[in-house]
């Protein structure tokens, strides 16, 4: 006869083991509920689907650092293109006062 402690049937009844799916082998996930702190989650992942996981995640990143590039770049582009409308405004309103001096002397003399 084994003595078990209350306790210890509480969590292991809580404790079950659930199918993962993964293409290369069949794996197990435990996952445990309960504890003295509540509610335990415990998650377990093999080496092979950490090394996934940085990869998808540092592929994401890069993805969303490109994006923000290309925003960033748009913006600046179109802020470009505006100032050099301005310029060119600039110049020939110059232009322009320019052209009205030599006509107001002109007609002066």
């Amino acid at each position: 006869m084994q003595l078990i402690s209350r306790s210890a049937q509480y969590s292991s009844a809580l404790t079950s083991t659930v199918p993962a799916f993964n293409s290369s082998r069949n794996k197990m996930i435990k996952i445990e509920i309960g504890g003295r702190s509540g509610i335990d989650w415990r998650l377990h992942i093999g080496l092979r689907d950490q090394i996934a996981l940085l990869g998808i995640s540092g592929l994401a990143v890069t993805g969303a650092t490109c994006l923000v590039a290309l925003n960033y770049s748009s913006a600046v582009k179109s802020e470009f293109n505006d100032n050099n409308q301005f310029e060119t405004h600039v110049a020939s309103l110059s232009e322009s006062f320019l052209d009205c001096r030599k006509n107001r002397k002109r007609l002066s003399a």
